[in-house]
């Protein structure tokens, strides 16, 4: 079962795909809230929820908020994700035997979290669901006082709910 909201996330630092540099969770909570997504390259659900997390990613000022992705794949498979999907988020790699995601409990890719400043979850979601990804745009709004980013007009294509 994944971390429960209101829970304090489990602290971690894990390099990114390209090996350039560690991203630290508290270091990043020290400017603002955090958006967490562990996924998996082969899950459909991922190949689809990442792309609206890249959209948060682009859209948000990254002073104000953090947006990764914690890959449960190879630096190679992961950069090879990011380029076919145009991802431009930090991918960052969770170790052997994933402890980042057995920390935050995920058992179903992708696992989404949001994370605010004091270390708390603040909400979470399992799959790829359009008004879930909308709410978590919302929250982020209200956590750095901006306006909601319209994430999901892009996925009009797209199933409204894909199973984590």
């Amino acid at each position: 079962m994944p971390t429960d909201t209101g829970a304090t996330a489990p602290t971690f630092a894990l390099p990114d795909a390209m090996a350039e540099r560690s991203w630290s969770l508290p270091e990043a909570l020290s400017s603002g809230p955090v958006v967490v997504g562990v996924y998996k390259s082969s899950c459909r659900a991922s190949k689809l929820a990442l792309p609206v997390l890249d959209k948060l990613y682009r859209s948000y000022p990254n002073d104000d908020v953090a947006v990764w992705g914690v890959a449960l794949d190879s630096p190679n498979v992961t950069t090879s994700f990011a380029r076919r999907y145009e991802l431009t988020l930090p991918l960052l790699i969770d170790g052997e035997g994933y402890p980042t995601a057995q920390a935050l409990g995920v058992t179903e890719t992708p696992t989404i979290f949001l994370i605010d400043r004091s270390g708390a979850v603040v909400w979470q979601t399992v799959g790829f669901d359009k008004s879930d990804l909308a709410r978590l745009s919302e929250e982020i709004g209200r956590l750095i006082d901006l306006p909601p980013v319209d994430v999901t007009s892009s996925t009009d294509d797209d199933p409204p709910r894909v199973p984590g």
